[in-house]
């Protein structure tokens, strides 16, 4: 109950230069975390775009909410009640977002898709030696031009874009960057590096600050507040604003207990953080306190390490986490009650949601969607 679909796409990219067809597959990364997705959703409309990067190319579809494409059973109900997917009949064709211009292989992806009227639409995706592109689209009918629909064009133009690099980009050693856009300023981007230990915030293709980490960064998400980011640093969450001058901007280290925290999620005041095969659920409001460094509460269950966390906002708030065998656990908001458990057919590689959309792109190259009822889930 409360599942309207659960689908499966495979995904084809015409070479420019041949014109052959070829399935886009991509790579696992030398890092399991799931970030090289993300979804967006303009005004009231039901389409949600999808940004995905596969090697050192981006791409971006238009994903339909309600899955009309979808004639008949719109999932399959396996063993133990474990939801699998329904494979579209159709492959999606897609190109890549030329502006988009990496050397090295994209490790996250990242969008912000305005509020209430705005008319455009941030894209930011960082590589791994931490080169940072950014994409400004113009929404035109309920879609950003230059993404294309469920077959994506050849015209792939945003209507600007500028690139940025942290001064040791080309010296120190490659691996998992992470990025996060301003709420009210999508201009400004915070790049995580992982080897370099250190975060670095743009605005635009402007280098205004740049502080050390106390470990290496594995995740990076913006809270509420403008200019203040949760860091995920290996067993810490490291909340940073980027106003304060004392301490490399650090306001609080949240030590946490089971492994290394691998992913985070911002739902309102609550935080999801990935630790081995859990996830830890934290609430922002009472961090300043001693109490606040204890967690709310801790979702157990997953047969894998957890690699991606993202909130549904639904009639009431969801909470998906993914583990790097595909699997995908659905609870409330809270972690008290489960609702549902999805499978992939590989690794999670990104995964985003909006609204109460999610998507996600696996290694084998298919790009899954689901969608809850805005109606009782839990009735």
């Amino acid at each position: 109950a409360g599942l309207d679909h659960f689908t499966r796409r495979s995904l084809v990219e015409t070479d420019s230069s041949s014109g052959v067809e070829r399935v886009l597959s991509g790579s696992a990364g030398s890092y399991w975390a799931a970030s090289r997705c993300a979804l967006s959703k303009q005004g009231k409309t039901e389409a949600g775009r999808a940004y995905f990067a596969v090697g050192n190319g981006v791409y971006g579809l238009l994903l339909e909410q309600s899955g009309r494409e979808v004639k008949g059973d719109k999932f399959v109900v396996g063993k133990e009640d474990v939801v699998l997917p329904f494979q579209a009949p159709q492959p999606v064709k897609v190109s890549p977002l030329t502006a988009f211009a990496h050397r090295f292989e994209v490790q996250s992806v990242t969008c912000w898709g305005g509020e209430g009227e705005s008319e455009t639409e941030f894209v930011a995706s960082v590589d791994s030696a931490g080169c940072l592109c950014v994409c400004e689209f113009r929404q035109e009918g309920g879609r950003a031009s230059g993404t294309g629909g469920a077959s994506a064009g050849a015209t792939l133009c945003p209507e600007r874009s500028y690139q940025a690099k942290p001064t040791s980009a080309t010296t120190m050693e490659v691996g998992w960057s992470g990025v996060s856009l301003g709420m009210k300023q999508p201009t400004k981007a915070v790049v995580a590096r992982h080897f370099a230990k250190d975060l670095t915030l743009f605005d635009g293709d402007l280098l205004i600050r740049s502080v050390n980490t106390l470990q290496n960064p594995t995740a990076i998400e913006l809270l509420g507040e403008e200019g203040v980011y949760a860091v995920a640093e290996r067993s810490k969450i490291g909340i940073y604003d980027f106003r304060a001058g004392e301490r490399q901007g650090m306001m609080h280290c949240l030590p946490v207990n089971g492994g290394i925290v691998t992913c985070l999620a911002i739902g309102g005041s609550l935080v999801a953080s990935g630790i081995g095969r859990t996830a830890a659920i934290w609430d922002v409001r009472k961090w300043r306190t001693n109490k606040g460094r204890t967690e709310l509460a801790r979702v157990r269950g997953l047969r894998s390490e957890c690699c991606g966390a993202r909130f549904l906002e639904a009639k009431q708030q969801q909470l998906c986490i993914t583990g790097i065998n595909g699997e995908v656990k659905v609870t409330d908001g809270e972690g008290k009650k489960d609702t549902f458990n999805l499978k992939g057919d590989s690794r999670w590689i990104g995964v985003g949601s909006t609204g109460g959309t999610f998507a996600g792109l696996t290694a084998s190259g298919g790009l899954y969607s689901f969608s809850v009822s805005q109606d009782a889930l839990f009735a």
